[in-house]
């Protein structure tokens, strides 16, 4: 039976998700190969409104969750799914879906006559000019060009979601994860193999008791699980066995099934979790035309798709709670002072990219300090010294101001100024420096061709320090710490992941190094970091609930969160928090993008301090780790574990003058009792060490996007530069 307008709904929450935001696809242009990025929804041309020969405005836009049409496709989501994992008692009662899963967004086609998108009452027929409106799903990862076109379409895609724990796409049903052809050849295999069971006798295809065969009984969003009582005959009402891929990769989906990654609060689980986090209130249903639903006219899965097995007796059995992991106490002076507010942005061994006045270069922090202002306040000083060649190297600066600093993944690596050089595919240790001087190359500036190569190759290098007793294995040696490619990370702090969602973070509680032999008797080794993993969340603010609050989350991580709180409660009547998806989660480090920066400190930085308050006094602050690169972008080799180095000297090679000193900390508080000193920031026995390390191909953006090309004259660019400051330092 069809809800009534007043009925209340129970809110299913979906915890998985494999939508994007973006996509990799291909360059159009002729004769180019490359991969871009491109939005997974309607492109910019079409959410424009245009008009059309006939005099129609054509466009999209994108559905707010309160609109009927979003509520009609998460009201039949919601009772489909129900339909299949609900108890049997529950089945009758009214379900709708929270929200879609996460970064599947619902858009609406308008062809009307009106530009506001009013209807008109000028359509005369189905094929007129009539005014026209429909739905798209978009979130598909196969791209922008692949969405759905109903609730009926999408949820073999749900069901996956809900029910197969691998990720593997191959053991979807839906019409994009399996094409018509691809379920035209399962069909025929299968008819095949039938034939061959039905001629085995037994032990071959055996009927079960309802008459089918012993292939384990399927369910879809038509049948429900197994046989169903038909309400108008009183009989069982036998289901034909739908098809299944005989080709697919085995899947976890059974077991998975019995707790699938979907859940329905009971009343005191909602209460429960009223008093820990916000949630999207249960609200009745508003009036909308869309056809009831009812045990006779269930919504269909197309002919095309492919159902995956299911349990016969399926039930939603909430899934078992996750558990942060307390965070650990710093183990050294530095650490806890990183681990405050407002301290200090950047590191001693960072790559950080610096403002020489007209123009930026780039160059490593050796010590930082701070100092009492006008207003006696805490204010941080870096020492930075410039990359260079081996032959030459400019003196160290001093900067006191944090606005002319920017973290080395905030912009990408230009190509360097020798032409000849970019062209060549060449590593910091493969280039002839002295040739270079010597104009053998063609014009262009050693010094900022230097720079560029010394950073690619740090990038792609990792130092895990400081050994701690700890370990999970015999093989296993844990550390407080690594510098990952030109950032440095520390045990108990947030780091930003390339999986997931793109603003998904990891607090980090392990790094682990895995030590094992190969065949031949060499060691080799791999770096994991284990940790909790926290998805962004966004809900309606109610005010009757506390604020989120979490002390499993380090202080920088909270700080930063009741910030952007305050600026959207204020605006948008709307309050984040962060989410625990996966409790001790591994990964390698090939998979962490780098640190994580406060929204609140970065974004003035990278945008300006007028464009941030403007974009504040919209209650807009939006995630900058979306803005920033990963490691391993500049050089192409994302997902790569990189070079160790045993120390971080080592990583810089030549690029550095002989005698540098990287962690020599200057005076500043007193050292609170409970932290021992770091030796290897407190005494300056880290001295320059060349050494050449292993080679690493780099190729990056174009040059004439970053410096002023007109400036290299034969004798007339020597003096460092990296480019002029451009677009309010954005690159």
């Amino acid at each position: 039976m069809a809800p009534s307008p007043t009925m209340k709904l129970w809110l299913v929450y979906l915890q998985l998700s494999d939508g994007k935001l973006e996509v990799s696809v291909k360059k159009s242009e002729k004769g180019n190969t490359g991969r871009k990025r491109e939005a997974n929804g309607p492109t910019q041309a079409q959410l424009q409104k245009v008009k059309d020969s006939k005099g129609l405005y054509t466009f999209y836009q994108k559905l707010k969750v309160s609109h009927p049409k979003h509520i009609e496709w998460r009201r039949k989501l919601g009772g489909m799914l129900m339909r299949e994992f609900g108890k049997k008692e529950t089945q009758n009662e009214g379900y709708i879906l929270a929200d879609f899963p996460e970064h599947f967004r619902l858009y609406e086609h308008c062809r009307v006559a009106k530009s506001d998108g009013t209807e008109s009452s000028t359509g005369k027929g189905r094929h007129s000019n009539s005014d026209r409106r429909d739905c798209y799903l978009y979130g598909h990862p196969a791209g922008r060009k692949k969405r759905y076109r109903s609730p009926a379409e999408f949820f073999p895609h749900l069901y996956w979601l809900c029910t197969d724990g691998s990720g593997d796409h191959e053991n979807c049903s839906c019409k994009i994860c399996c094409p018509d052809e691809m379920i035209d050849t399962a069909n025929k295999i299968i008819s095949s193999k039938r034939m061959g069971a039905n001629m085995a006798g037994p032990g071959g295809g055996r009927p079960n008791e309802s008459g089918q065969s012993g292939i384990q009984q399927s369910m879809s969003a038509t049948s429900g699980a197994g046989p169903r009582e038909s309400e108008n005959s009183g009989q069982l009402e036998k289901k034909p066995l739908p098809n299944a891929s005989a080709d697919r990769k085995p899947s976890n989906a059974s077991a998975s099934s019995k707790n699938p990654a979907v859940r329905v609060p009971s009343q005191t689980q909602i209460k429960a979790r009223n008093d820990t986090q916000p949630s999207a209130p249960a609200q009745p249903l508003v009036k909308n035309e869309a056809a009831p639903i009812s045990s006779n006219s269930h919504a269909s899965v197309p002919k095309s798709s492919v159902v995956l097995p299911a349990p016969q007796a399926p039930a939603a059995v909430p899934p078992a709670l996750l558990t942060p992991t307390p965070l650990a106490a710093p183990r050294n002076y530095e650490q806890a002072v990183d681990a405050q507010c407002n301290k200090f942005l950047y590191r001693p061994g960072e790559i950080v990219w610096f403002n020489r006045g007209s123009a930026w270069g780039l160059a490593v922090i050796t010590m930082r300090s701070l100092f009492k202002d006008q207003r006696h306040q805490d204010r941080p000083e870096y020492t930075v010294q410039p990359l260079s060649h081996p032959f030459a190297h400019p003196p160290a600066l001093s900067i006191a101001q944090e606005d002319k600093l920017r973290p080395w993944l905030a912009w990408s690596a230009p190509d360097p100024t020798h032409q000849t050089l970019a062209n060549k595919g060449l590593t910091y240790d493969m280039v002839d420096w002295r040739a270079v001087l010597q104009r053998l190359y063609g014009p262009g500036d050693a010094e900022v061709d230097g720079s560029i190569f010394a950073a690619k190759m740090i990038d792609s290098t990792y130092t895990p320090f400081e050994r701690t007793s700890a370990r999970t294995t015999v093989s296993d040696t844990q550390y407080n710490g690594v510098y990952c490619g030109g950032e440095k990370l520390w045990h108990g702090e947030a780091i930003r992941l390339r999986t997931g969602s793109g603003k998904d973070i990891m607090i980090v509680h392990h790094i682990v190094e895995k030590s094992s032999q190969t065949p031949k008797g060499a060691m080799s080794s791999e770096m994991f970091v284990i940790g909790d993993i926290y998805s962004f969340q966004t809900v309606n603010y109610n005010p009757k609930q506390p604020m989120p609050g979490n002390s499993f989350l380090p202080v920088r991580v909270q700080e930063d969160l009741n910030y952007r709180n305050r600026i959207t409660i204020a605006h948008k009547s709307q309050i984040s928090f962060w989410k625990l998806v996966q409790s001790q989660a591994r990964l390698g480090l090939g998979e962490v993008k780098g640190r994580w920066y406060e929204s609140r400190i970065l974004l003035p930085i990278l945008k300006g301090q007028a464009d941030f308050a403007q974009s504040l006094s919209k209650g807009e602050i939006a995630d900058v780790g979306t803005m920033l690169n990963g490691r391993g972008d500049a050089t192409h080799s994302a997902n790569k574990l990189g070079i160790k180095k045993n120390d971080r000297l080592e990583a810089f090679g030549a690029s550095l003058p002989q005698g540098t000193v990287i962690g020599a900390r200057r005076a500043v508080a007193a050292q609170p009792l409970g932290f021992p000193m770091d030796p290897a920031i407190s005494t300056p026995n880290m001295v320059m060490d060349i050494d050449r390390p292993s080679e690493q191909t780099s190729n990056d953006t174009d040059m004439s996007e970053f410096v002023d090309v007109n400036q290299m004259e034969e004798n007339d660019y020597g003096q460092g530069y990296l480019g002029q400051l451009g677009n309010g330092g954005q690159f």
